[in-house]
């Protein structure tokens, strides 16, 4: 038979179809009818291709009915007979699927009957039906490469993409049904747009679509970037680099509505193409024009010049585009997602683009962060956002693209393909370009109505955080644009200089457990003194040095007597835990470590011995050791795959990364350079490096929050050091008498406490052990660190009350940041609870009650608080009305107060009431401090609110006014209540009433202020009022009958208060509620200033610096090109601008006055190169630059006439007015009679080291006496000291006839402020821990090419580990033949193929061995090949070095 139909059904997905199936051998069709006959799904394929209709779901059917046919072979066939012929039958178990199939000789179809985890699919041949010929087949992409042919005629390379209608077949499109999207091709229409958009003041999206990620200066119009990379292509045809360029923008001002106006793309017309278009003509003559003698004649940047010397045939699209959009795009309100990359893409045409409203700001400040358990939050991107806010499954460039791969931000690695190594928005067809430019400007839109409105409505609060934020994505869009310089000629020498360093490292490693040979130690003494010569001498050639590191690297991986491998965390570990013994730490479940991780080792090296040394020598080499490996393999082996020509790499900035504010930074992390690479970041000709850097900020902050406002007055000295402060402050000592150990205990203490750390943890600091007596230190400490300042401990309190009750915190500028207490899956975690308060600070909560608690509304009336939970309410706060926000505040420890009118209230042990004393004042009292009546006879009081009536507006939620709640109480006291001596009471049958209903009675009574007694009997329960009530009661509640009240005495005024009974706290835990936000009361947190407000004001000098850069037309001269928490680094063009003003503009901008803060001082630095900028003999003093200030006053920002003024002129010059200033500070300090005899204060003697140290240095330790010992140093000091005096005498100023020397000042040991190095890291997902990883693979995870995840072990040691040790290994358990093939030779490659070829035999076979190669890289690669009867003598023949 030529073909055969089968028909029958199917269930795919759990949908039933019939199907009708057709099969011949160059020809198949299937198609699938719901139960209406209607055909809902077909496909076909043919010698044309493959086809499809409807939806896709036919050709996944067919695709398993194909498959099915291909599993069936004369091996597993039984000779069947049917109806119509002979048969063969197949009965197949594949993989849990199963196939019962009847095939013809052909592999026709006679019937089947399939079963998979998707579909189940019963056929049988059926010579009735046809296929009808009217389906309306849509043709579906290859997406196959080409072999032979990979370029179009008209010689661009061949790119599939899928057409609008087959992405239709599975892709939702109802979303598009109501959307009016357009792509602008003709320039007439285009200017009619554009002319609405120059009047149109409401909010404009912006978008735009690019050939990819890469946006920088070297994609900048007519720049000399663009030259320089265009040359270098030329000179490099096989590696070059390109920078991503705009293919076309999108603007939106009504949803549903969008225009794309396309200049780049490859597939289509773009605008201003026809050179004889009259609006081409008429945009460049208004251009040109507008440069010559218009509005922007004075700009002197590249498009001035590129306009002026290029040919109107010459001008691109693009340029005209964005010259004809530039007043819409800096005039007008623009709103963008991720503001940032459009800012960016703006400026390649120096457009600064005036980003108004970002969406992608306004969730991450709003909501990135509210319903996660994550610190990263939920994802920002706009497809996600599309699809939780509206429902809209936006098309991605992989579904029009099936060969598209997201580009991974390298500009070059170590092979480069020449053909097809990029896919962009510009091979986009006409149809598919209208479905998907327009909607990201739609949606944009769309987002952008839905959260501005919530910001304004409910988060007005945020507002002006959110404000600094926009303006800080328009200065990192400016900072990645330009990026940073890196020294090419200087990157060999420092990589060879970390190479060592690593060297030395494992060496001392090897000498701190006596593994050192003779050899090994004579080596590594030379290389010492050899690159001490080097550092001292100035030279730059490191032959010697490298040839002495690579013979004691030689010496050590030869060592047979000890060898050890360092890169090996199986090896350490045996050294660590089985040799030196060393106690394994043990995580949060008491499981020990074996382990030699980040987290592992931090915490060995926190533990010191008597002198304060690392306890575990080893352990510090080795940390040092998996630094440095760190810095080689992350950034020097990764650094050539993100730089430029000339040395330029562009780091890509997270701007809201955490919960906190802070940044983030990748590819590479600029953010974490350690000093030896900030050293060899240099400015780009013509300018200078500018570095500023917030003075202890967190600690200004803190100080501020606190209101300690001695503290803060001692901060207005720019020299006092917070530790020192603390220190004089915790061991009540003068400033200047603070010792090291005092110093390095404050330290401990300003770092712990913020974040939470416990006793335990703080003597770790202290102490380097937890031992009993060291936690009992810390304890005596802490108390002596809060001693002096009782609002820092109040603060912490504050703070942690704000976390744990409403689960978030703000900051000074409102930014929230949420907490969560469960897990991912919903449950509560103590330990989550317990991280969230460390991060939020120390501990108090100000308002938790049990959810049966009731709280007046002015929306629902008196509700309990648990039925109105997550709303936001006008609530009574006890005096007067006020919104606030009805939180669950998790389970809390129940505590019970009981009264003495026997009325029982439940809440948090820290929960707050107001208390009256004796004399009348009120204060609130924690829950957990109040004194009942059954332990002191002066028990506290608890005032009662008062109340005001209110309607009920919402009867939505079962409450009650204050008018029904009267009626029902009068109903309650008219019908059974009575009047005895004095006494209004009502009695209930314990029969009938239960004791809640008279609890509620007592708290109902207590809306109206009026408090009552409650008292059990036999039977019964009376609900009695107070004496001091009555008149209360009369007047607010009253009987129905005036004859019970007349019967009543007038009482004494009440004093509206209740007397604490008993307070019981209890070992439950309950689930507890809140108000809060409101304006005052007894639920009001209002007020209360937390956590990392020095984020929100480094962002805010970044705002500050980033609108002065704008204001002056400084963009392009001035740049900002880093950002490192609380640092900016900036450079600064000296030929066209003067640097003092601009010096002294940023000090103005971010020293700016907050109310109640101490001033915010930053360490300025000018330099050649970002370590010499912000090193310490660079820096300059806070008075300093106030001098530079006034200075400056008279000077303009921009000179007279450019000049060339030399970078080396300057940073000599302000090294020259540093020395000054040190020199006269320091004299003015010694000529000061009051500072003699006394000891010499710790900032003056730190200048002294610093800078006049002559010849000595500024490290103590290194400076020897004439017979080899070590000074103190005190008596470094001293020295130095002696000799500033001897020589300047002619500058001393004799005080009552006594001179100056030496021996006026008592000298102790300056606790100094040394910062640590910080380790490099460019983990931007955190998804692997590099201490963990050999070296090699640490680079493939950073590339991103690792081929799979190998995680097993065999005998404690890694597979990829025991294959490199041993170059063969056969591990017959594991299955595994594993071969290191890393090196082997072409011909060896050949012959090792195919000795393993003649051992292959099935994965099933008894013995057999599945080969696994180690390849570059150490990466293991499995090769899913089995063989069996290998032989090890044989294989050694093929792979040299085995063993």
């Amino acid at each position: 038979m030529s073909f055969t139909t089968a028909s029958g059904s199917v269930t795919y997905e759990q949908v039933n179809y019939k199907v009708l199936f057709h099969k011949s051998i160059d020809y198949t069709e299937l198609i699938l009818v719901d139960k209406t006959n209607t055909i809902v799904s077909a496909f076909k394929t043919n010698i044309d291709g493959n086809f499809s209709a409807f939806t896709k779901t036919a050709h996944e059917v067919c695709n398993v009915l194909l498959q099915a046919i291909s599993f069936c072979t004369a091996k597993n066939g039984v000779p069947i007979s049917t109806p119509i012929g002979s048969a063969t039958e197949h009965s197949i178990l594949k993989n849990d699927n199963t196939y019962l199939m009847q095939l013809f000789g052909n592999k026709q179809v006679y019937s089947a009957i399939i079963h998979t985890k998707k579909s189940s699919i019963n056929i049988m041949y059926d010579c009735k039906s046809i296929i009808p010929d009217n389906i309306p087949y849509i043709k579906l992409t290859d997406s196959r490469v080409r072999k032979n042919n990979s370029y179009t005629e008209d010689g661009e390379e061949y790119i599939p993409v899928r057409s609008v209608e087959e992405i239709a077949l599975d892709k939702d499109t109802a979303w598009l049904a109501n959307k009016k999207y357009y792509v602008v091709t003709d320039d007439e229409t285009a200017e009619k747009l554009f002319q609405f958009l120059d009047n149109y003041n409401g909010p404009i999206s912006f978008d735009t679509e690019t050939t990819g990620l890469r946006i920088n200066c070297f994609g900048k119009i007519n720049s000399h970037y663009q030259k320089e990379l265009i040359q270098y292509n030329k000179e490099h045809p096989d590696a070059q680099i390109r920078a991503d360029k705009l293919v076309g923008i999108i603007f939106t001002v009504e949803e549903n509505v969008s225009y794309y106006f396309p200049c780049a793309n490859r597939k289509f017309k773009n605008l201003y193409s026809d050179k004889n278009s009259p609006w081409r003509k008429r945009n460049i003559t208004n251009t040109k024009s507008r440069y010559a003698i218009g509005d922007l004649r004075e700009s002197f940047g590249d498009m001035r010049a590129y306009m002026a010397e290029t040919p109107d045939d010459d001008i691109t699209c693009d340029v005209i585009l964005m010259e004809r959009v530039r007043d819409i795009l800096t005039k007008k309100h623009i709103v963008a997602h991720h503001g940032s990359f459009e800012w960016k893409v703006c400026w390649q045409y120096e457009i600064d683009c005036n980003l108004t409203d970002d969406t992608m700001l306004l969730h991450q400040i709003l909501y990135k962060f509210r319903s996660t358990t994550s610190n990263k939050g939920e994802p920002s991107n706009l497809k996600y956002l599309a699809k939780v806010e509206f429902g809209i499954d936006q098309w991605e460039l992989t579904d029009f693209f099936p060969t598209y791969h997201e580009d991974n931000g390298t500009v070059r690695g170590k092979k480069k393909k020449k053909k097809g190594t990029k896919i962009d928005f510009s091979y986009m067809d006409l149809d598919g370009a209208r479905v998907y430019a327009p909607a990201d400007g739609d949606v944009t839109l769309m987002l952008y109505h839905k959260y501005i409105k919530d910001l304004y409505a409910n988060h007005s609060e945020q507002e002006y955080i959110y404000r600094v934020e926009v303006l800080v994505a328009c200065a990192i869009g400016y900072m990645e644009f330009y990026g940073l310089r890196i020294d090419e000629s200087k990157i060999l020498g420092t990589r060879e200089g970390t190479r060592t360093d690593i060297i030395k490292q494992e060496s001392l490693i090897r000498q701190s457990v006596g593994y050192s040979s003779e050899k090994e130690l004579s080596l590594f003494n030379q290389l010492e003194e050899e690159s001490k010569r080097l550092g001292t001498s100035g030279e730059t050639d490191y032959t010697r040095i490298t040839e002495l590191a690579g013979e004691l690297k030689e010496t050590m991986d030869t060592d047979e007597v000890h060898p050890l491998n360092i890169s090996s965390p199986n090896q350490m570990a045996t050294l660590f835990y089985d040799i030196l013994k060393i106690p394994m730490e043990k995580d949060s479940n008491g499981n020990t470590l074996r382990s030699v991780n980040k987290k592992v080792i931090k915490a060995l090296l926190q533990k010191k011995d008597e002198n304060g040394n690392p306890l575990y020598p080893a352990v510090a080499y080795y940390q040092k050791f998996a630094s440095l490996n760190a810095l080689m393999t992350k950034f020097f082996a990764a650094l050539p795959e993100f730089m430029y020509p000339g040395g330029y790499v562009f780091p890509s900035f997270n701007q809201v990364h955490t919960a906190t504010g802070r940044m983030s930074c990748k590819e590479p992390n600029a953010q974490q350079f350690p000093k030896n690479i900030t050293k060899i970041i240099v400015p780009r000709t013509g300018f200078i490096e500018v570095d500023a850097d917030y003075s202890q900020i967190e600690a200004r902050v803190i100080t501020a929050i606190a209101k300690n406002d001695e503290l803060a007055k001692l901060f207005a000295d720019p020299d006092s050091d917070y530790h020192t402060l603390m220190a004089s402050l915790m061991y009540e000592v003068d400033y200047a008498s603070v010792t090291p150990k005092m110093r390095s205990d404050a330290k401990s203490f300003n770092f712990g406490i913020p974040y939470g750390m416990g006793f335990a943890s703080l003597a770790i600091l202290l102490h380097g052990n937890s031992s009993p007596e060291s936690q009992e230190d810390a304890r005596q400490k802490y108390e002596m660190y809060f001693k002096n300042q009782p609002n820092t401990r109040k603060m912490f309190a504050d703070i942690k009350e704000m976390a744990l009750v409403h689960r978030y915190t703000k900051t000074q500028f409102n930014r929230v940041r949420y907490y969560s207490f469960e897990k991912p899956d919903g449950t509560f975690d103590r330990k989550l609870r317990a991280a969230a308060l460390r991060q939020a600070g120390n501990a108090v909560i100000q308002g938790c009650i049990y959810g049966d608690a009731w709280i007046l509304t002015r929306e629902h009336g008196i509700v309990k608080i648990r039925d109105v939970v997550g709303k936001r309410l006008v609530v009574w706060n006890g005096d007067k009305w006020s919104l606030g926000d009805i939180t669950y505040s998790g389970l809390k420890q129940k505590c019970i107060v009981t009264f003495a009118n026997g009325q029982k209230f439940i809440c948090s042990p820290i929960h707050k009431f107001l208390v009256r004393s004796y004399t009348g004042k009120d204060r609130f009292i924690e829950c957990k401090d109040l004194k009942g009546s059954n332990v002191t006879k002066h028990a506290h009081r608890v005032v009662v609110s008062g109340y005001e009536k209110s309607e009920v507006k919402d009867k939505s939620i079962n409450g009650l006014s204050l008018d029904e709640l009267k009626e029902r109480i009068r109903d309650i006291f008219s019908q059974t209540g009575e009047i005895k001596n004095g006494v209004i009471f009502v009695d209930f049958d314990t029969k009938w009433c239960t004791e809640q209903s008279c609890v509620d009675l007592q708290k109902a009574l207590l809306f109206f202020g009026i408090r009552s007694n409650y008292k059990e009997a036999s039977n019964k329960i009376r609900i009695s009022i107070k004496s001091a009530d009555n008149e209360k009661f009369i007047k607010a509640i009253g009987f129905r009958r005036n004859k019970r009240q007349e019967a009543l005495s007038k009482a004494h005024e009440s004093d509206n208060t209740l007397t604490v009974k008993s307070v019981e706290i209890t070992d439950e835990y309950i689930d507890m509620y809140d108000v809060c936000n409101t304006d005052g009361g007894y639920y009001a947190v209002d007020g209360i200033i937390t956590h990392n407000t020095a984020a929100d004001i480094f962002k805010i000098s970044v705002a500050r610096n980033f609108t002065y850069i704008r204001n002056n037309k400084l963009l392009g001269l001035f740049l900002i090109i880093n950002m490192i928490h609380d640092e900016q680094l900036m450079e600064v063009n000296i030929e066209r601008l003067n640097i003092l003003r601009v010096l002294a503009d940023i000090g103005k901008n971010m020293q700016f006055k907050l109310d109640g803060y101490p001033p915010l001082y930053i360490g300025a630095g000018v330099g050649n190169a970002w370590g010499i900028a912000k090193g310490k003999m660079n820096e300059i003093h806070p008075n300093l630059l106030e001098q530079f200030t006034k200075e400056a006053e008279n000077i303009p920002i921009w000179k007279e006439h450019p000049d060339k003024t030399s970078s080396i002129d300057v940073e000599n010059y302000f090294n020259r007015r540093i020395y000054e200033f040190r020199r006269d500070k320091i004299l003015n300090y010694i000529n000061d009679s009051s500072n003699w005899y006394k000891e010499i204060h710790p900032a003056i003697g730190g200048l002294i080291n610093l800078q006049f140290n002559y010849g000595r240095g500024d490290d103590p330790k290194g400076y020897k006496w004439e017979d080899g010992k070590e000074h103190t140093e005190s008596e470094f000091l001293r020295l130095n000291l002696s000799d500033f005096i001897n020589e300047f005498q002619d500058r001393l100023v004799p005080t009552n006839g006594e001179v100056v020397s030496a021996d006026k000042f008592r000298i102790q040991t300056i606790a100094e402020n040394k910062e640590d190095d910080v380790e490099y890291d460019d983990d931007s997902e955190g998804g692997f821990d590099d201490l963990d990883m050999t070296p090699e693979e640490e680079l493939e995870e950073i590339r991103k090419f690792k081929l799979i995840e190998e995680n097993e072990d065999s005998y404690g040691v890694k597979i990829n580990d025991l294959i490199s040790a041993f170059k063969i290994c056969i591990l017959r358990k594991k299955k595994v033949c594993g071969l290191d093939v890393r090196g082997i030779t072409r011909i060896d490659n050949d012959k090792l193929a195919n000795y393993l070829s003649s051992k292959v035999c099935d994965k099933n076979t008894k013995d057999s061995l599945q080969v696994v190669f180690l390849k570059d890289g150490n990466i293991i690669n499995r090769t899913g090949v089995y063989v069996k009867d290998v032989s090890s003598i044989e294989l050694r023949r093929y792979i040299k070095g085995a063993s």
